[in-house]
């Protein structure tokens, strides 16, 4: 899932909010590569629009909780050990799940 950036806009140094490049573009009448270049460079639109990238969290997988028991990842990390070591061609295998696997 693509995570869309979003800018601080400020004009004459006071914050007046935070945008998309589109939607700072539509409101400051230029191009969303404006936005982004402005903002990249630290330069001033029209003399007195600022732009900074606003960091956001990562989304990290490492903060779902663990799904498998220990004896099904100790079973998982058998067969998939096995797989690799079998020199078999593992992209002619469809893996399809059974319905209601989650």
């Amino acid at each position: 899932m693509a995570v869309t950036k979003r800018y601080a806009v400020y004009c004459r140094g006071e914050l007046i909010g935070e945008y998309t490049a589109v939607e700072a573009a539509a409101i400051l009448k230029c191009t969303p590569g404006t936005v982004r270049v402005y903002a990249s460079g630290g330069n001033k639109l029209y003399g007195e629009y600022t732009f900074e990238p606003v960091v956001t969290e990562p989304i990290s997988k490492a903060d779902k909780p663990w799904t498998m028991t220990k004896a099904q990842a100790k079973d998982w990390e058998e067969t998939r050990q096995r797989l690799l070591s079998s020199g078999a061609d593992l992209s002619r295998y469809v893996l399809k799940p059974e319905p209601g696997w989650r």
